[in-house]
């Protein structure tokens, strides 16, 4: 999900590679107990279209977009003319903190990534990590593998990496295997290549359904809602990391494949010296209060 931001998609499979051999190890998932978790609606269909009508749910988290209510009415629609019938929503308030933070210089943080305006977006960017973690909690009692967004935020999205860390604090609660995609982009490759060293690297690939994407892709686009790239047309195969730290961090990296999108960076506006102010005074209210 791009929230209104124009981006250039380039198709390009590309591989993260190591100096060693490694085997890929096959897998055999009982997707009657799997479930996809992503951030928003449309998210489902771009990086994760191959498992769509295999795992047992797919749950969306955020619905509502204060800043655009026609997408928030859009999505309700789309949801309740979804040809899917494995699909929830959590029905949360977007943060609004996309693009918040310039991505050659983030931090990952425990409820996602570092926000450097500490406004009312970022309120509910922490409120949205706690009352993740309660609702999935509840989502995904029973399943065995969770395929979610990667660590990184595919493209770069600030809450698709905090729905990442909600999954990777519940796995030790619930047990299950997470999964996560293998999108990437120019905007959120630094972060990626920080972050994989002592990553597990075991992976499998499935060819992506294009029909079933155009269906729902179709019907965002019907409702207004549809917050990718106009002219998107989806990889013929992605691939699922399996997530989990190794012993030792490989010397010279791991080799997965990675789906590499070219998106165009929004620049960022400075802040003026009263709007830093501002949020100085917000900042100092709030730890007063509490």
């Amino acid at each position: 999900m791009v929230n209104g931001h124009d981006v250039v998609c380039w198709p390009v499979r590309a591989k993260v590679h190591s100096h060693t051999s490694m085997k890929i190890p096959q897998f055999k998932l009982n997707f009657d107990h799997a479930a996809i978790v992503v951030a928003h609606p449309d998210d489902e269909i771009l990086w994760f279209s191959s498992i769509l009508k295999k795992v047992s749910k797919i749950v969306v988290c955020f619905l509502n977009v204060k800043s655009n209510p026609q997408w928030s009415e859009g999505r309700r629609r789309s949801l309740s003319e979804y040809p899917l019938k494995n699909i929830q929503n959590l029905g949360f308030d977007e943060s609004g903190v996309f693009n918040d933070r310039n991505w050659y210089d983030v931090e990952p943080v425990q409820c996602g990534i570092k926000i450097k305006n500490e406004d009312d977006a970022y309120t509910i960017y922490l409120k949205n990590f706690e009352m993740l973690q309660k609702s999935l909690c509840s989502a995904l009692e029973g399943c065995q593998d969770v395929f979610t967004h990667n660590p990184w935020g595919e493209y770069g999205h600030e809450e698709h990496v905090q729905v990442f860390k909600a999954v990777e604090v519940l796995q030790v609660k619930l047990g299950y295997n997470i999964w996560h995609s293998n999108y990437c982009s120019n905007k959120s490759i630094k972060l990626m290549t920080s972050l994989i060293a002592d990553q597990n690297s075991s992976y499998f690939t499935l060819k992506t359904d294009a029909e079933t994407e155009k269906i729902i892709e179709d019907i965002y686009k019907k409702n207004g809602c549809w917050t990718w790239y106009d002219d998107w047309e989806c990889f013929s195969e992605e691939s699922f990391i399996k997530y989990g730290h190794v012993d030792q961090p490989y010397r010279y990296g791991h080799n997965f494949p990675i789906n590499i999108i070219n998106v165009d960076i929004p620049k960022r506006n400075k802040k003026t010296i009263r709007d830093r102010l501002v949020i100085k005074i917000k900042k100092y209210v709030r730890n007063k209060s509490s």
